[in-house]
């Protein structure tokens, strides 16, 4: 009797390895398969990084093609952070490419304008270099952000740990008095007609709670929309 349950268990355990084993084959087969459509849309949208990431160019006639949702793009020296940013409602694009297609990895996404006060963009923790996978610990202190017209360059003001219902997520308001008390509440050195970007994510070994690095715009510079 004891014999057969052994081998009952044994089979169980077999059973539920060989499945966790699948699962990650599969995980692994769906990232690189995403990770691959990523680097062809940025083959395809982009030009090489020039001296000065203010003068890149983003076809963005083409971007449109495969999307009208992609609103951003959003670069950060260092880091392989380097993707188009959708306008969602809620978390769409959570677990949806920029095709609209299931993926694992999501697309970086944000639920307000460009040109509101506060913008948050949303991007997943991967377990690699992908998405915002390295945007916590990369010590990152710049980043570039293009929209159709015009490209910025933008600098990290603050950063923190916090819980998904902290109010560092407030949005919606006007630039104003309301917005003037919000940036007073996390301390943000920002005058109250200057917009805020905050790139989210869960944080490092706390999936509960999320990472949010502040930034500013140190420069802005105007493109003409060669590919419009």
């Amino acid at each position: 009797m004891k014999r057969k349950i052994s081998t009952i268990v044994a089979v169980i355990l077999l059973v539920v390895s060989a499945v966790i084993a699948f699962l990650a084959l599969r995980d692994t087969a769906e990232k690189e398969e995403q990770e691959t459509i990523m680097e062809e849309t940025k083959e395809k949208a982009t030009e090489d990084i020039p001296a000065d990431p203010l003068d890149r160019v983003i076809d963005w006639a083409y971007l449109k093609s495969i999307n009208p949702d992609i609103i951003a793009w959003l670069y950060i020296p260092g880091t392989n952070i380097d993707y188009p940013v959708c306008h969602s409602e809620g978390d769409y694009y959570l677990r949806r490419n920029i095709y609209g297609q299931y993926s694992v990895l999501g697309t970086l996404f944000t639920n307000e304008t460009m040109k509101d006060p506060h913008v948050v963009i949303f991007g997943h923790n991967m377990n690699s270099d992908t998405m915002f996978g390295r945007l916590q610990e990369s010590g990152f202190q710049t980043a570039y952000i293009y929209t159709p017209g015009e490209a910025g360059r933008y600098t990290k003001v603050s950063d923190l740990i916090c819980s998904k219902q902290d109010s560092i997520f407030q949005r919606g308001f006007s630039y104003g008095e309301q917005y003037q008390e919000w940036l007073s509440e996390h301390e943000l050195e920002v005058r109250e007609d200057e917009q805020v970007i905050s790139l989210a994510a869960c944080a490092d070994g706390n999936r509960s709670k999320r990472y949010v690095a502040n930034l500013v715009c140190e420069e802005n510079r105007k493109h003409v929309n060669l590919f419009m």
